[in-house]
């Protein structure tokens, strides 16, 4: 190593890769020429509170101020949360709570997204209001509070919004009420100051640091095929490294509180990062991340889910809903969907709630229908959603928390699986009953009304136990059994919504109910459909999973059979 740089003769290495077709590995190569990379003999500081980490905080937000026109019109200024904490000046040695609807506010203000952990910290409560709008010593707050609290005097802006200390958390019906205003809280601030790197709120904002991890690593190239030099050497993964991988992006509430934000500024153990609507940087790509070191979370893809759920930007002015548009948006709460469900929950009755400002804005702008975290519209497709209980266990909660057919009723990974073809169902009705008044929020019954095929079936253990198989029993004096498995059969999976039928397939008769198929070329036609089991009478059921079935003939053993209207609960 000199200077920072690491130097590494990789000719041979290359080489092998290259004879092999292999070129394509993960970490790329970049020229030390090129634009946006952090030089190698910058000085990044022992601690990411350190010059140069402030100087790229202040440096974006001037430019995201000044020059981003979307930005600029993601949030209302003349709209705030109920309570704010106003944090005085620099040298003050307390806060205070501040009811906006009692007090003249003027300006902006921050939010943080913070880990909450199992650390007892400072809360707002009935009983605490009224000595909290005099005064909250800072020596009471844990240190991520305290760090926040500074970032905010800093910038210059009076006000910042914690949720613990703005919503009252012994009320159930100020949380019901506040938490239902998530969406507005979010959009319409300045920034979202996000501790990424913090387990808890004890652990802070700022942290120790090599300043080697933020300078990029640097080789010699001596290889043939490539002009010689330096280059830097960077992770095709390093912006889910640093983010995604976050202990904050865990926590299932900073899905909406990162997209709804029209700025973030991540605090990391390593580094400071930004993102807003039209860029992310970090102090080792102080320009723009590129999107090869984004992996699977492009900067457009990112960047769209953004600007998708931001207030007011998903319809600039004079633009209109489209089909396209419609479509994109379905994609889009899709993905947020499932990487919302990676993601860990205190209380587990909070599933619906914490995507409820997501869905309210996306509501907002569709004008659609939301029933339990899926969309009316673009029923019966949005059923085809599956469990990856390959890789963790997955089960329905009781009490109950939603109707069968939501992903919402799921404890673990989910994936939707978008089948391009042709429908093999219709939606006739459905409707779901709200806890509250909030649309898009908790719900205590519902029901979705299909037309479409309805097939005793069968199920034989599969391969591994990961999967069983699919088996149509009789259509008339036809009788389908896997007992041979070929490659017919294989195709014919079905994936349970609870582990537990992987292991014991439910002994009660069960219902394959296709929803659409496709037919991909030079590839046997797929069909996909849900598992079904029957209640209380013989057109009301309730899903136990999905399944696919692979294969021309067996597919054709579907058609045989007669369209039902059926109920699912």
């Amino acid at each position: 190593m000199k200077d920072g740089v690491y130097t590494l003769d990789v000719s041979l290495y290359i080489q092998k890769f290259v004879e092999k077709g292999m070129f394509a590995f993960t970490p790329f190569l970049l020229n030390t020429k090129a634009a946006g990379v952090l030089p190698p003999h910058a000085d990044t500081g022992y601690h990411t509170n350190s010059p140069s980490s402030w100087k790229l905080i202040e440096s974006l937000l001037d430019q995201c101020v000044k020059h981003h026109k979307q930005c600029k019109a993601s949030f209302q200024r003349d709209w705030y949360p109920k309570r704010l904490i106003d944090v005085g000046t620099y040298d003050d040695e307390s806060v205070r709570l501040v009811i906006t609807e009692d007090t003249a506010v003027d300006g902006v203000y921050l939010t943080l997204s913070h880990c909450w952990g199992g650390a007892n910290i400072l809360k707002l409560t009935k009983e605490s209001v009224d000595s909290m709008t005099k005064r909250i010593k800072i020596a009471d707050l844990p240190k991520t509070f305290d760090d926040a609290i500074s970032i905010t005097r800093r910038l210059g802006i009076k006000y910042l919004w914690i949720d613990s200390l703005c919503i009252i958390q012994d009320s159930d019906l100020d949380w019901t009420t506040q938490s239902a205003q998530m969406d507005k809280v979010y959009s319409n601030s300045f920034c979202n100051v996000a501790a990424a790197g913090a387990k808890d709120s004890t652990q802070g904002l700022w942290f120790k640091r090599l300043p080697e991890v933020v300078r990029p690593g640097g080789i010699t190239a001596t290889w043939s095929g490539l002009e010689r030099g330096q280059y830097f050497l960077v992770h095709r993964f390093f912006w889910q490294s640093l983010i995604k991988n976050a202990p904050l992006s865990k926590r299932g509430w900073v899905l909406q509180e990162r997209y709804l934000a029209p700025r973030v500024v991540h605090f990391g153990r390593r580094q400071i990062a930004w993102e807003c609507l039209e860029s992310k940087a970090c102090e080792t790509f102080p320009s723009s991340v590129p999107d090869y070191a984004s992996g699977n979370e492009t900067h457009s893809k990112s960047a769209e889910v953004k600007t998708l759920v931001a207030a007011d930007l998903t319809r600039l002015p004079g633009a209109a809903v489209t089909a396209q548009s419609v479509a994109r948006w379905y994609l889009v709460w899709e993905r947020i969907v499932e990487a919302y469900t990676r993601a860990q929950l205190t209380f587990s009755s909070d599933k619906l709630i914490v995507l409820s400002g997501l869905a309210s804005r996306m509501q907002q702008e569709l004008k659609y229908s939301y029933m339990a975290g899926l969309w009316r519209p673009h029923m019966p497709l949005c059923l085809l959603w599956e469990c990856r209980n390959n890789l963790e266990l997955s089960y329905r909660l009781h009490p109950y928390r939603a109707p069968s057919w939501s992903w919402a009723s799921i404890e673990g990974e989910v994936a939707f699986r978008s089948a391009s073809g042709e429908p093999e169902a219709s939606f006739i009705d459905g409707n779901v009953d709200l806890f509250d008044k909030n649309l898009t929020g908790n719900v205590v019954g519902g029901f979705v009304r299909l037309h479409g095929l309805l097939v005793l079936v069968e199920v034989a253990l599969g391969p591994a136990s990961l999967f069983d198989i699919l088996v149509v029993s009789e259509v008339g004096t036809e009788t389908w059994r896997a007992l041979s498995m070929d490659d017919t059969y294989m195709g014919s999976m079905i994936n349970w919504d609870e582990s537990e039928h992987a292991r014991k397939p439910p002994a009660d008769r069960v219902f394959g109910f296709p929803i659409a198929s496709e037919a991909p070329v030079n590839a046997d036609p797929m069909l996909y459909g849900l598992v079904l089991q029957s209640v209380d009478r013989h057109d009301r059921f309730k899903r136990l999973g999905c399944f696919s079935v692979r294969g021309a003939k067996l597919a054709a053993t579907f058609s045989k059979y007669t369209k039902q209207d059926v109920e699912i609960i």
